[in-house]
């Protein structure tokens, strides 16, 4: 799990009481202050779609039984019918300030950002009120068609999407990148050796 060639350390107090009782946000999880974090929330987001309707699309006449109508509890059981979670909201995919914690703690970190997308994406199917709703008689949570034919569309989306990578660092080493000629010859550090003429 992400633990070769890194140094893992303990929360700090007051970020283990952070995740253990209040949670943290799926912006402070993901984002860094970054838009690289933006782009890979949103693609998550689109992720957790996508295992939402997964999971109605092989549940039987695709509805979920057997719950109370709460929508905690159907986040709850969409989280441990999804296929494959371990590749939904990797260590790499969190904010550079958790990678380095214990396993322990990348795996609450983890399950706890997979719980708050898939809660907002639950949550934005059901106040649509025609993507999903929740049968009293039947005991049982009800996904549309239309959500249903989002499937193949999503997966072909999410598949196709790579992470935005780091913008370059600048290489700040004396002379690093000029020849050997530059750094006899009398040519100040920075200076254009280009060719040409004006």
């Amino acid at each position: 799990m992400y633990t070769k060639g890194r140094r893992q350390i303990e929360p700090s107090p007051s970020l283990r009481s952070r995740i253990l009782c209040e949670g943290l946000a799926l912006e402070e999880l993901f984002c860094d202050g970054r838009s690289r974090g933006n782009a890979l929330l949103d693609h998550l987001r689109q992720v957790a779609r996508l295992k939402t309707v997964g999971v109605f699309r092989v549940a039987d006449k695709h509805s979920l039984l057997g719950m109370n109508g709460s929508l905690d509890q159907l986040v709850v059981a969409i989280a441990e019918a999804i296929e494959r979670p371990h590749d939904f909201v990797e260590v790499s995919d969190l904010s550079r300030q958790y990678r380095d914690l214990t396993g322990y703690w990348l795996g609450m970190l983890r399950a706890q950002a997979r719980h708050l997308l898939l809660t907002e994406v639950v949550e934005e199917l059901y106040l649509a009120g025609t993507q999903l709703w929740y049968f009293e008689g039947s005991q049982c949570w009800q996904a549309a068609q239309s959500l249903l034919d989002e499937h193949d569309e999503l997966l072909r989306e999410t598949k196709g999407w790579r992470k935005p990578r780091r913008s370059a660092l600048w290489d700040q080493r004396n002379w690093h990148g000029r020849p050997k000629r530059d750094r006899k010859n009398g040519t100040r550090e920075g200076a254009s050796t280009g060719g040409g003429t004006t």
